[in-house]
C-alpha cells in the first residue's frame, strides 16, 4: 500500500492499513464509506474516491465549519481538535469519521472521532478501526454515532470507484 502524507508526522494507522489491504474501498456496517489509497491502473494520479482526495476535501469542509461557526462541539470537540482531525470515512447519513493526529492510542494507532451530520456533535470514539467496528455493531454505537442509532450489521460491501 502506498505511503500517504496526510498530515506532518502522521502515518496511516496499522488497523486501517490491514483493513484497507484486506477489504479495500467499500461500505462498512451498512453505513460507513471507508476511503482507501487508490493506485494505478486508475488514469488520474489522484482518483476522486481515493483517501488522499476525500480526506483533503472533508478536512476543508471541517475547517470551513469552524471558521463559519457552524460547529456544535459537544460532547467532546473543540476548534483545536477539529484542526488536527484527518478524515478517512463518511456515513451515508452525512457524518464524518476522522483520526486525531494528536492522540496516539497505541503504536501506529490514533483516536477516532465521529462528527455528526450538519456538524451538530463531535464524539470521541475508539482507538483502532477494529474497536470502531465492535462499537458500531453493539449498543455502544449510540455513544459514537448518536442516540438514534441501533447496532449496525457486521458486514462489508465492496464498492466500485466512481469514474467521471
Amino acid at each position: 500500500m502506498q505511503q500517504l502524507q496526510l498530515h506532518p508526522g502522521f502515518s496511516l494507522p496499522r488497523s486501517y492499513r490491514e483493513f484497507a489491504k484486506e477489504y479495500g474501498y467499500g461500505r462498512l456496517c451498512g453505513l460507513l464509506i471507508v476511503y482507501v489509497p487508490m493506485e494505478p491502473p486508475f488514469e488520474e494520479p489522484k482518483h476522486p474516491d481515493s483517501l488522499a482526495v476525500r480526506s483533503e476535501e472533508l478536512a476543508d469542509m471541517l475547517r470551513e465549519g469552524v471558521e463559519d461557526e457552524y460547529f456544535e462541539y459537544e460532547p467532546d470537540g473543540s476548534p483545536e481538535l477539529i484542526s488536527r482531525l484527518i478524515p478517512f470515512a463518511i456515513t451515508e447519513t452525512g457524518g464524518t469519521l476522522a483520526w486525531d493526529a494528536g492522540d496516539q492510542t497505541a503504536e501506529h494507532e490514533y483516536r477516532i472521532y465521529s462528527i455528526s451530520p450538519k456538524l451538530l456533535a463531535v464524539r470521541k470514539g475508539p482507538g483502532t478501526l477494529g474497536e470502531l467496528i465492535e462499537q458500531c455493531t453493539g449498543q455502544r454505537v449510540k455513544q459514537l454515532l448518536g442516540p438514534g442509532y441501533e447496532p449496525l450489521p457486521a458486514i462489508f460491501e465492496p464498492l466500485e470507484p466512481v469514474f467521471d
